[in-house]
This record gives structure tokens, sequence and C-alpha cells, in this order.
């Protein structure tokens, strides 16, 4: 049983909480009630509101088996939760569940976009697969600092900062493997001071922006094949770099 929060005077109880009366935009506050089960499942959801379960404490897995696409703020600050299972989940709103501290595992085996901040300040997952991404938001899993192995193989965009440090506040993160073989397009600051960060694949990338790649002092093996351009600050302090791909004329300029 779930407890949709309005305000301080009003509780309401639902079986489950999508199974009641569902006002679009309203500002609310879920959690589940203490006591209650600490996984929740529904194949009846198509669409998860803003702030679905924001700051739940108590709910630790969630599988929604017929949603297929999550509004702004899903799960933000869910401190408890380990394991998020949406199968057919196609796009995913900004903020997609920051600040999970506990979270371990992600299944999204159908999405195809994802909007700003997704996971950013989360610290326990060691690898991430997204089969089917073709488009990030800005600020992607920023200072997620456990992950060691991102694969995203079918991805051709993505926004700025992602995953570095987004501020002056520099966060050391565990990110040694990136793998986007159809990238084409990404912001600056992309991938920044990853300083346990050692190989990167992107092969058909032809433009990158400022201070892409800088800082990474561990790096050593870097396909960009197809890089033409690339922004000031370009994989600056990468003093163990032993294998560079690059099969044009760089012009190195401010972009």
């Amino acid at each position: 049983m779930l407890t949709k929060r309005v305000d301080n005077s009003q509780l309401f109880l639902y079986n489950s909480f999508y199974k009641g009366t569902i006002v679009e935009g309203l500002p609310m506050k879920l959690e589940l009630k203490d006591g209650m089960t600490r996984a929740l499942t529904d194949n009846e959801l198509k669409v998860a509101q803003e702030n679905f379960l924001c700051t739940s404490k108590k709910l630790t897995s969630i599988t929604l088996g017929d949603c297929k696409e999550t509004k702004k703020g899903f799960l933000v600050f869910a401190r408890g939760v380990r394991k998020v299972n949406l199968p057919v989940v196609e796009k995913i709103g900004d903020n997609f569940m920051a600040g999970c501290e506990a979270l371990t595992t992600i299944s999204l085996p159908k999405v195809a976009s994802i909007g700003s901040g997704f996971n950013a300040y989360s610290s326990h997952m060691v690898e991430l697969f997204l089969p089917e991404v073709i488009e990030i938001g800005d600020d992607f899993l920023v200072s997620n600092s456990e992950l060691k192995i991102l694969h995203l193989p079918k991805v051709k965009k993505v926004g700025d900062e992602m995953f570095g440090a987004s501020n002056t506040m520099l966060t050391e993160t565990g990110l040694e493997k990136v793998f986007m073989p159809e990238l084409v397009e990404i912001g600056s600051r992309a991938l920044r001071y990853e300083w346990n960060l050692t190989e990167v694949f992107l092969p058909k990338l032809e433009k990158v922006k400022s201070d892409f790649l800088g800082g990474c002092r561990n790096l050593e093996k870097v396909d960009l094949s197809s890089l033409m351009t690339a922004g000031f600050g370009f994989m600056t302090g990468a003093p163990r770099l032993s294998r560079l791909g690059i099969n044009n004329p760089l012009f190195v300029r401010k972009v």
C-alpha cells in the first residue's frame, strides 16, 4: 500500500498509487508507508508522472511492466532503491533517479531517449548497458562515482557535462572504459577529469567541444578515427596515452 502525501493535512491510501486518481502536474511527495512492502510491481501503469515516488525511503526495487514513459523527477533521491526494471519504457524525462545512492542495477532495454540529469550523483552502479538509446541530454551520469564500464552501442548524440565534474568540485569516479561506436555529437566538458579512464572507443565522432577528455591522466587508448575538429583543452593532461587513432588532419579551435 502506498501513501500519497499532498500536504500535511491530507493522506490518501490506495492499494497501488496508480489505481487511484492522477492529477497531472500536482506537486507531491510519495513514499512507502511504514511496514509496507519494499518492492513495487505494477503491470498497468502507462506513464509515470512527475516526481513519481520521489524521496521514497522504504522502496528497494521497482518493476513497471507496461510503463512506456517516465516524466521529470522519477524516483529522485529514493535513497533505498537498489534495482529498477522498466522493460518497455521508451522515453525518460529529466533527473531520472538522480541521487539514488544505493542503486546497483538499471534495466532499460527499450529506452531510446533520455533527458538531462540521468542518475546524477549516485554511487554504487558498476556497469551500465543501454542497448537502444539514441539521444541523451546534459549532465548524464554526473559524479556517478563507482561506474567502471559504460556501453552505449547506438547512441548518436550526448549533451554537455557527460559524466565528468559539472562544477568546480571535482569528484573522482571509477570510470575505466567507454564504448559509443555510433556517437556523432557530444557536448562540451564531456568526460573530463576521469582519472581512472583508460580506454575510449568513439570511431564516428567528428567534432568535440572544449575540454573533451581533459585531465584524464591515466588514459591509454583512444579511438577517434573520424575526428576532424577539437575545441581548446582537448585531451590535455594525458601523459600515459600510448595509442591514439585519428585518421584525419586535426583542426584545434574554439568550438
